[in-house]
Parts: structure tokens; C-alpha cells; sequence
């Protein structure tokens, strides 16, 4: 390792709006004692000088990879091998941190006795159907409902947004994401192997990390269905849910086909379906009413019934995306 204290690291892809962002916001970052490298690559146009600009005086810690159409999983490998900080900060595009993030999380990773340390996720949102989305993901009955999504949470928990590592934990138990699934739940993959090979995740409620989530359903929806892709996947990989709340929505429509099919011959079971169905559009409707006025309550419906509908449908895909990820990788 070199002399740097803390290495922020980036990846992005196609996300040139918000990456000019938090790249600005860095360049803000209150000046202080913690030596740092800022490593940033793009998977697609963005531009190396359009970086410096952005970054000003920061920019002379900058070192830039453009490396067009390299998956996630594979840019994240890259920047953290580059990496020669005691602690790895990642950050993505759709992030935005205070001023004083940087200080704050190298500080807790010196207080603390964990080899991960970060803050809240607080999903945010500028235009109207952005709230709508950010309010969506951090409600329980959609995303909201792990440790690490909760802005009240200090702790331990078993997996956390972006995070900051060890570098030296990760290279001495050879810690790398997943390069043959990229498709894979990236933070939950990394995080469970850590906590198997004894490290510890902390996260300080006092500390957070603004997220700026899609912008519209549409683009949440295909978010969803990723998000369930990528935790069956997770699943597969490591027999483990981690998050048993997650057996939720694949087990409620296995049961619904099995009741529908069965019903033809015992009636009983389509009731217990329906009813089942009118508690579940009676839940969401009380939700959606708590979380805006009456003309955003159809927006929330929606959102719960898409987000449930595409992440169960990305979860049902996943075994047939992992055997088509190991046959790519052979």
C-alpha cells in the first residue's frame, strides 16, 4: 500500500448527468488532513476532461479509465485492484454526498473495529415522478425495509450501500466482485463473502448518502426486474436469501398459480386466491394513500404492484441468466 489514506473510487455507465454532479460535489469536499486518490472509470463517452474541469484543484488526484462496455462487476474489479488506499470509498453516479462525507467515513473506519463501514441510503428525488420512485424504494413494503435502508440504523448489518473497505481485508482473503455473473446483487455478493471470512460491516446512521433513484415507473420497473435478477442469482450462487422477507413475493406467485390451477377442481382455493388478492390491493391502496394525495395514490398503486410484479419476474429468470453467465464465462 502507498501513502494514501483513502482512495474514492466510481464507475459509470451511460450516466452523464449525474456522474458531472457528484464529481462537483467533490470538488467541494472541505479540505483536511486525509491524503486521497480519486480513481473514475466510464464505461461509455464520458469524457476525461470534462472530469477535470469538473473536478478543479481535485482533478491532480484523478486518474481516469474509459473502458466502453465493461460490465459492472469487471469495472468495479479494475478500479479497486488500482486502488492503493488504506480504505476503498466506492460512490456511484446516482450518489451525492455532503462536504464532509469523506472525513466522517475515514474517521469511523478508525473508530470502528469493522473492515466495511458507510452510511444511510436516502433515495431522493427532484422532479415529481422521481419522488414518486424515491418514496417507493424506501418504503418496507418495497425496498425499505433492510437494515441499511434505514436512516435510523447504527450498527451491524449484513450488507450496505456502496460502503467503504478495507483494502488490505480484501486483498489478503483475495475479495473480488463477481466477474462471471455480472448481473449478480454486487454489494450483497461482496458483503456476504466478507462476513464469511470474519469481517464486520458497520453502518452509522449519522452519516448518509443521497440517492437519486430512476426517473420514471418505466425505468423502475426494469430496475425491479434487474434487482430481482440479480438477488436469484445471489441465491443460487450461495444457497442463501440473507433478506428472508425476500421469500415473500416468489412464494405469494407460486402459491397464486398453484391455487388458480387447483381451484378448477376445488372452488375453495380460487376464494382463498381472490381474497387473498383483494387484502393485498386494499394494503397497497392504504399504503399509497399515506404516501401522497389522491392524485398520486394510481402512481403508488402502480409502482407496488410493478415493482412486486418485475422483481418476482426477474427472481423466476434468474437460473436460466447464471447457466447463460457460466456458459459466457467457459
Amino acid at each position: 500500500m502507498g501513502s494514501i489514506n483513502l482512495s474514492i473510487v466510481i464507475t459509470t455507465y451511460k450516466e452523464n448527468e449525474h456522474i458531472k454532479r457528484i464529481l462537483t460535489e467533490i470538488s467541494y469536499l472541505k479540505e483536511s488532513n486525509i491524503s486521497y486518490e480519486i480513481i473514475l472509470l466510464d464505461a461509455s463517452d464520458f469524457q476525461k476532461e470534462d472530469a477535470e474541469k469538473l473536478l478543479k484543484n481535485k482533478s491532480k488526484f484523478l486518474t481516469f479509465i474509459s473502458s466502453p462496455g465493461l460490465s459492472r462487476t469487471k469495472s468495479l474489479n479494475k478500479i479497486f485492484n488500482l486502488a492503493v488506499g488504506e480504505l476503498i470509498v466506492r460512490l456511484d453516479a446516482r450518489s451525492s454526498i455532503p462536504d464532509d462525507y469523506i472525513d466522517k467515513i475515514y474517521t469511523l473506519y478508525k473508530s470502528s473495529d469493522a473492515e466495511v463501514v458507510g452510511g444511510s441510503m436516502k433515495p431522493i428525488g427532484t422532479s415529481k415522478s422521481q419522488k414518486v420512485v424515491a418514496n417507493l424504494m424506501s418504503h418496507p413494503l418495497c425496498f425499505g425495509g433492510s437494515r441499511s435502508r434505514d436512516l435510523n440504523h447504527t450498527g451491524y448489518v449484513d450488507s450496505i450501500y456502496l460502503g467503504a473497505f478495507s483494502n488490505s481485508f480484501l486483498r489478503k482473503n483475495k475479495l473480488y466482485f463477481d466477474g462471471i455473473h455480472p448481473d449478480i446483487s454486487e454489494d450483497s455478493d461482496l458483503n456476504y463473502r466478507i462476513n464469511k471470512c470474519g469481517g464486520k460491516i458497520y453502518q452509522d446512521s449519522s452519516i448518509f448518502i443521497n440517492h437519486y433513484p430512476r426517473e420514471n415507473l418505466k425505468d423502475f420497473f426494469k430496475l425491479c426486474f434487474n434487482y430481482g435478477v440479480g438477488r436469484g442469482i445471489f441465491v443460487i450462487k450461495h444457497r442463501n436469501f440473507m433478506f428472508k422477507r425476500q421469500l415473500v413475493p416468489p412464494i405469494a406467485f407460486l402459491l397464486s398459480i398453484i391455487f388458480l390451477i387447483l381451484g378448477f377442481n376445488i372452488s375453495v382455493l380460487h376464494t382463498i386466491l381472490l381474497f387473498s388478492i383483494l387484502i393485498y390491493i386494499v394494503m397497497i391502496s392504504i399504503f399509497s394513500y399515506k404516501l401522497g394525495n389522491v392524485a398520486a395514490i394510481l402512481k403508488y398503486m402502480i409502482g407496488f404492484l410493478g415493482a412486486h410484479f418485475f422483481w418476482t419476474f426477474g427472481f423466476l429468470v434468474s437460473p436460466k441468466r447464471y447457466l447463460t453467465n457460466l456458459n459466457n464465462y467457459e
